[in-house]
């Protein structure tokens, strides 16, 4: 159960208490429940999305260094990114192939 704080100084509050539904007070607190978990976000899933867009057939076919890869994938996503976290989010994809190395 939640309570709701109002500011009793509001214009046609004064000194009074307001009522109001039940209904229309937890529509009230679902706007502001958390839908987000916590912690920080999951950036690996962003970081493989974009390495895979701007390098389909593998950053090794181009003769590119994963430091070169980690500057444009972060350039994409307009935030920097590590190799590490590249490599993680492209685990799961490089375990469903074939187990040579295609990255």
């Amino acid at each position: 159960m939640g309570v709701i704080h109002f500011d009793h100084d509001l214009p046609g509050f004064m000194g009074e208490l307001p009522v109001v539904s039940r209904k229309l007070a937890e529509s009230w607190l679902s706007i502001y429940k958390s839908t987000a978990g916590p912690g920080r976000p999951v950036l690996s899933h962003d970081a493989a999305e974009a390495y895979r867009k701007l390098y389909p057939n593998g950053h090794k076919a181009d003769g590119l260094s994963w430091k070169e890869v980690a500057r444009s994938v972060g350039e994409s996503l307009g935030h920097t990114v590590s190799i590490k976290t590249i490599k993680r989010g492209l685990e799961p994809e490089k375990q469903a192939k074939t187990p040579e190395k295609m990255y």
